[in-house]
């Protein structure tokens, strides 16, 4: 337990974390520059306040007295700073997340988009992955439809891709899943246990469906793989992200989705800046768009 003068100067009662100072904006900015250094992932561009209260988490973790004690520190501390980065992508997700959405990709998008393929197999991106939860439902729902196609699964912090590579996850991460699939594609793995919950690990026959790999949405590196893609979930990221960080996204998407292709967004995304002209809704209240017929996909 943390004793009142260990916790953070700049962290009050209310668990509301910011810079509240000129120094404490300094000290932010040093510890910015010190996670770009180690991890060659530049959050500049991101909410402000969501990257302060991430680093407000962190100092109580280890019990940091201030951002200044925090900036030292990190400054020499690669360690630190993968620990911090961990802190700061981490995503809250499970499986079958906003269920109707994937129940409108299993019956109605995905098959589409095996039509417009015309015998090529599907080209999907998981962008922002997290831990896996959402690449492994696509790669149950394709293998469950039938479907010849390949996940490419990417997200800014390697040890969360680690973790998606194990495949293993807590009961409590499935709760959405349809049961049909559970007893599909999910084993429970006997005698292991993670804080008191079960475990379960994906089947073996779907890990051919998928690639992880490190890509930073915010960098200048191009997609994974080669060619469009038919369908990309880059869900609960872009929020994350200040304006101009998220319209220049949008159009990187844009881009690389295939002229019948759909992006799938977070309950809280919508497209903005011009690609909100560019990219319609392709079903009502869903946060699933494609291609605006009388704008060009360049």
């Amino acid at each position: 337990m943390i004793s009142n003068n260990q916790v953070p100067r700049s962290h009050s009662a209310s668990s509301e974390f910011g810079a509240q100072t000129a120094d404490d904006a300094v000290a932010v900015d040093e510890i910015i520059d010190a996670l770009r250094r180690y991890t060659g992932v530049d959050v500049r561009e991101y909410r402000r306040t969501t990257i302060e209260r991430r680093i407000g988490n962190r100092m109580i973790s280890i019990a940091s007295p201030s951002l200044e004690s925090y900036a030292r520190l990190i400054a020499h501390s690669p360690h630190e700073a993968n620990a911090l980065l961990e802190r700061v992508s981490i995503k809250v997700s499970e499986f079958f997340r906003n269920a109707e959405v994937f129940a409108l990709l299993q019956s109605r998008f995905l098959p589409a988009l095996v039509d417009s393929a015309r015998g090529r197999p599907l080209r999907i991106w998981s962008a922002g992955c997290g831990r896996g939860e959402e690449a492994w439902t696509l790669a149950m729902l394709l293998h469950d439809l039938r479907i010849d196609g390949f996940i490419q699964a990417t997200d800014v912090d390697p040890s969360a891709l680690s973790f998606a590579r194990r495949a293993e996850y807590r009961v409590s991460s499935i709760g959405a899943l349809p049961q049909l699939l559970s007893d599909r594609y999910l084993i429970n793995v006997a005698g292991k246990r993670d804080v008191g919950e079960g475990v379960v690990s994906v089947d073996k026959s779907l890990h051919d469906l998928l690639q992880f790999s490190v890509h930073d949405l915010l960098s200048d590196a191009p997609a994974p793989g080669e060619g469009a893609f038919d369908l990309i979930c880059c869900r609960n990221v872009l929020i994350y992200f200040q304006r101009t960080a998220q319209e220049r996204t949008f159009l990187r998407l844009q881009r690389w989705l295939a002229p019948a292709g759909i992006l799938c967004l977070g309950e809280a995304e919508w497209p903005c800046g011009p690609s909100a002209d560019r990219l319609l809704s392709a079903a009502p209240r869903s946060r699933l768009f494609h291609h605006s017929p009388l704008q060009s996909v360049a």
